[in-house]
């Protein structure tokens, strides 16, 4: 034994390619497709072939692969088949699985089929709410009850958290019961319905009206550069707020306006690496936050320092904040409403339905998902244009004015403002325009990045 070493090792694992290499007395280092790598011992038992899994590497090193080796040969010696044993061993220790050690088997063997976002989500509402109360119990002896209890007590806090806490253990129990782990599932009699009860009725997306339009751009003057700039992109760009709050600068490419957001991005439902076009003045917009760029690499670092959080971008919460304390006549709205705000005004542009859905990185459905699978880049330029350009004219207080608007379009916002009515559809206070518009044209960066 001895024809590897540790630089032999690391060398191989560089190649990055599936290997096996025989090191002496049956011991295997062996490299897999996915890239992993483990120890194997290779044996005959009772003329047969046979082998087993010592563990993988770096966490067995060479010492203690060779030892482990050692300790293979001499059950084999004694007339016990090594292999065999530790199934028993492993089949006798599932047996006796709590919950939290079932939860890491079901994310060891799963796990690989799912996406790193589910993956991470789903560890995050068990190290949470589950394992807490229920991790240290034996997967066989959880009841009903149990779950009826740890779901309602939940719900108290989050229905929605206590309905995808349901979905994600009632699917680990179900692998459990799959693998022989458990001989029942707890959830076998139990219905979502009874447990959950009806679901709240969900808060309408809310569309900012050309008023309401107007008064934020003109209080995002008094909110900060970085907060004013996160929300425009946010609007400009369509995104999510954690796709934004995530972006990192290599993201960017503003010498040809391009963002391209990572398919594991938190917030990016559709799992897929996307692109999305900048306009000239999104991309002096980006261009503002240069002088806070720092090590951390996030587009929106972290400006204050938060003992609860780890994170080194914005915090979840700072734009909520910022937005809450907003003045203006304007409903009460959170970021969410900003993308429903710019497919509203997207669609009242005249743009197409499938560039809509696209910009919004939505999924076209069924056989137009399939028959049009392109990303629609170019239409997606010019229809985030448009958006971006009404919104330069907004913070400027010439919206009525904005080239991008339809010639029909214009003259119906301008009858109804004329008329005093500066809220078709919906109940705003009223406003001074003559105030508001003055107040749109004090910021002196953006009539620069309008030229």
């Amino acid at each position: 034994m001895g024809r590897m070493t540790d630089a032999s090792i690391r060398k191989l694992l560089l190649e990055g390619r599936p290997l096996a290499i025989a090191d002496g007395e049956g011991l295997t280092f062996t490299i897999s497709n996915n890239l992993t790598a483990s120890w194997i011992v290779r044996y005959r038992y009772a003329g047969r072939p046979r082998e087993i899994t010592l563990g993988r590497w770096p966490q067995i090193g060479l010492k203690e692969a060779r030892l482990e080796t050692s300790r293979v040969r001499l059950d084999i010696a004694a007339g016990k088949d090594p292999a065999y044993e530790k199934k028993v061993r492993k089949e006798r220790k599932r047996g006796n699985f709590t919950i939290a050690e079932l939860f890491e088997e079901y994310v060891e063997h799963r796990g690989p089929e799912l996406s790193p976002v589910t993956v991470k989500n789903t560890r995050s509402l068990f190290e949470k709410d589950v394992l807490p109360r229920i991790g240290s119990r034996l997967a066989r002896d959880l009841t009903p009850q149990e779950v009826v209890g740890l779901i309602r007590t939940v719900k108290e806090r989050s229905h929605s958290v206590a309905r995808r806490i349901w979905e994600s253990l009632s699917t680990v129990m179900s692998y459990a019961c799959a693998s022989s782990v458990i001989d029942e599932n707890p959830f076998r009699n139990l219905k979502p319905s009874a447990v959950l009860g009806k679901k709240p009725s969900v808060r309408k997306r809310l569309q900012l009206t050309p008023i309401e339009l107007m008064s934020l751009c003109a209080e995002l003057n008094e909110v900060g550069l970085v907060n004013r700039v996160a929300i425009l992109i946010l609007l400009a760009t369509c995104v999510r707020k954690s796709e934004l709050l995530e972006a990192r600068w290599e993201e960017f490419d503003l010498r040809t306006g391009i963002w391209t957001v990572p398919a594991a991005r938190r917030g990016n439902k559709a799992r897929r690496e996307y692109t999305i076009p900048l306009a000239p003045i999104v991309v002096g917009w980006v261009r503002e936050l240069e002088p806070f760029r720092n090590e951390s690499g996030y587009l929106l670092p972290r400006q204050a320092r938060n003992w609860r959080s780890s994170a080194k971008h914005m915090s979840r919460t700072t734009l909520n904040v910022v937005i809450k304390r907003l003045g203006g006549p304007m409903r009460d709205f959170c970021p969410h409403d900003l993308r429903s705000t710019a497919r509203s005004y997207l669609r009242t542009l005249g743009c197409r339905d499938d560039v809509i859905e696209r910009s919004l990185n939505h999924s076209l459905g069924g056989l137009t998902e399939i028959y049009q699978a392109g990303d629609l880049i170019e239409e997606r330029r010019e229809a985030l244009g448009l958006w971006a350009e009404l919104l330069g004219d907004a913070h400027l207080g010439r919206m009525l004015e904005s080239r991008a608007l339809p010639p029909f379009i214009q003259k119906r916002w301008k009858e109804e403002f004329n008329a005093g009515d500066s809220q078709p559809e919906t109940t705003t206070p009223t406003v001074d325009l003559s105030d508001l518009f003055g107040r749109t044209a004090q910021s002196a960066s953006f009539a620069a990045s309008n030229g």
